[in-house]
């Protein structure tokens, strides 16, 4: 977070992430090819440490590197 690669999520519960799970920088912007699943993405998504719901975020995080 020093380095303005991450900011953490208003509630204080992980990092702040696009739906994709892109992470967001602490300008607000995606940062290129870092994505982010389970725990530290609670922010966003609440519900994230069961398989069901990690298997969805590497589908989607999958779908971004192979459209990049």
């Amino acid at each position: 977070m020093s380095r303005g690669l991450a900011q953490p999520d208003p509630h204080g519960l992980g990092l702040m992430t696009t739906a994709q799970g892109s992470l967001l920088g602490q300008d607000g912007l995606p940062v290129d090819h870092i994505f982010v699943m389970g725990p530290p993405r609670r922010g966003t998504l609440f519900e994230t440490t069961a398989i069901p719901e990690l298997r969805s975020q590497a589908l989607h995080i999958a779908d971004q590197i192979l459209l990049s």
